[in-house]
């Protein structure tokens, strides 16, 4: 899979078109610089939360972390066939962690 900016791109207006699907948005989206000693060079990645919700999200060059309470994923673009199959798991994680869908795999267990 091929890197570039054009993936932060796409993964970013995906997901807003999901989040407005069921009413929510990111919110404190910035850019900020990756640690170039990991990154190899110069690059950015946007970070961001998601409304009314403990859902943060980073999207690198070529991946996407998701964070909740009591979930935490890299989604790598080794592990997916195509960028929009990457995209496609990273949007199913983020819906079902906002109780939008089927548990995200590694998910912990809803706490009593």
């Amino acid at each position: 899979m091929e890197t570039s900016l054009t993936f932060q791109e796409h993964c970013l207006e995906r997901l807003k078109v999901e989040l407005g699907r069921i009413g929510r948005q990111l919110e404190a989206l910035e850019s900020r610089p990756d640690n170039p000693a990991l990154s190899r060079g110069k690059s950015e990645y946007l970070h961001a939360r998601v409304s009314s919700s403990l859902v943060e999200i980073w999207i690198y060059e070529n991946q996407v972390d998701v964070t909740a309470r009591d979930y935490m994923r890299v989604f790598e673009s080794l592990d997916f066939a195509s960028e929009g199959d990457l995209i496609s798991a990273f949007l199913k994680a983020v819906l079902a962690l906002l109780g939008e869908g089927k548990p995200a795999e590694g998910a912990a267990p809803p706490r009593r």
